[in-house]
């Protein structure tokens, strides 16, 4: 809007610039017609009436384009936050209930954590990884369960 509102502006600025160029050359031209004592001729009065009006006209349009322009971006500059602000206020209303979720799921880490640590002691598990071990070593020695018969092996029938 404000692009468009400035692109009407500049149209209207060059139209006044134009018709103060043309008033201007025909006041010059009355100028050099008097300072050599010849008539101005009626054609020529009309034409600087018609302009003259026509330069009235420019003036007041431009004006009116500018100050519109000039009201709009005060709009935009000093007030454009009272726009923003249902959006802001949505926003932190979304983002204190999304951390009311979190502070939630967060505190019941501390039961699932209490639970993994019961976990750990009855099946005997230590608190470090073996992943290491299982990248490295040899499964007859890595291997925890039951030796020998029920290990779960699939048989392979020829």
């Amino acid at each position: 809007r404000v692009n468009a509102r400035y692109g009407e502006y500049v149209k209207f600025r060059k139209n006044l610039h134009h018709y103060i160029k043309k008033v201007n050359s025909l006041e010059s031209e009355h100028k050099k017609l008097e300072e050599k004592n010849k008539p101005i001729k009626p054609k020529q009065e009309e034409k600087m009436e018609r302009n003259v009006l026509k330069l009235s006209g420019a003036r007041e349009t431009h004006d009116s384009a500018g100050e519109s322009l000039i009201l709009l971006l005060d709009e935009i500059v000093h007030r454009s936050w009272k726009d923003v602000f249902p959006l802001i206020k949505m926003s932190m209303q979304f983002e204190a209930g999304y951390s009311a979720m979190q502070a939630k799921t967060f505190e019941r880490l501390y039961g699932t954590l209490e639970m993994l640590s019961n976990i750990g002691m009855n099946e005997s598990l230590s608190n470090t990884s073996r992943l290491e071990a299982l990248r490295t070593m040899n499964p007859e020695v890595l291997y925890t369960g039951t030796k020998g018969k029920g290990i779960g092996l699939p048989v392979l029938v020829e």
